[in-house]
């Protein structure tokens, strides 16, 4: 019995352990600088992410400048999860680069299908500038199956040079982070181990 239950207990951990991953990446290193996902994992589906930023073949990255201060850019990532799947949310990273003059703001919000996600449900590392973001889920987020959910990264330009002055912004390695919940079959495979395992011992007492 110690056995048995110590073979539940490894195959739960093997389970969680599996489906803890990175969800969906957009790290834009393919040759044709598009922007397909780079990284899906299987019971997601992505989409290409969509926006008003430009695609740069030169460095691999969406990239996008301003020209005057309030000019805002912002560019859209977005998942389906396939049912019966289903997924927790711990964390929204992604690269952010500024070069120029001004001071610029990154902003990231969420939608699950197409409702707004309230921002007292997540933190974010920091507001403006170069550098690596992390929004933190807490708790974790959950996604229920055949929903959608879409991050939106907008840049505003606020302070710094005059009119004209143009300052380039971009952003790589997007990743949504967090685990896929284990649909009905994968569970199913615990209730056949328990269901062998009370066969087993009604036929040793038989």
């Amino acid at each position: 019995m110690v056995k048995f239950f110590g073979l539940m207990f490894a195959l739960a951990a093997m389970v969680s352990s599996a489906n803890a991953a990175l969800l969906v990446s957009y790290n834009f290193n393919d040759p044709d600088s598009t922007k397909d996902p780079s990284v899906v994992t299987s019971g997601i589906s992505a989409e290409t992410s969509v926006g008003n930023w430009n695609s740069s073949a030169s460095t691999f990255n969406l990239t996008q400048s301003v020209s005057s201060t309030g000019t805002t850019r912002s560019e859209s990532f977005k998942f389906n999860v396939v049912s019966p799947n289903s997924v927790t949310l711990d964390t929204f990273t992604f690269d952010a680069g500024v070069a120029g003059p001004r001071t610029v703001g990154f902003t990231p919000t969420f939608k699950l299908n197409n409702v707004l996600v309230s921002s007292s449900l997540y933190t974010v590392s920091q507001a403006s500038g170069s550098g690596a973001y992390t929004v933190t889920f807490n708790p974790q987020f959950a996604i229920g199956a055949g929903s959608t959910f879409e991050g939106l990264i907008s840049a505003r330009a606020t302070t710094g040079g005059t009119s004209g002055n143009l300052t380039s912004l971009s952003l790589d390695n997007v990743n949504f982070n967090g685990a896929l919940v284990p649909e009905p079959a994968s569970m199913a495979v615990f209730g056949l181990l328990g269901a062998g395992f009370a066969i087993r011992r009604l036929r040793r007492n038989a």
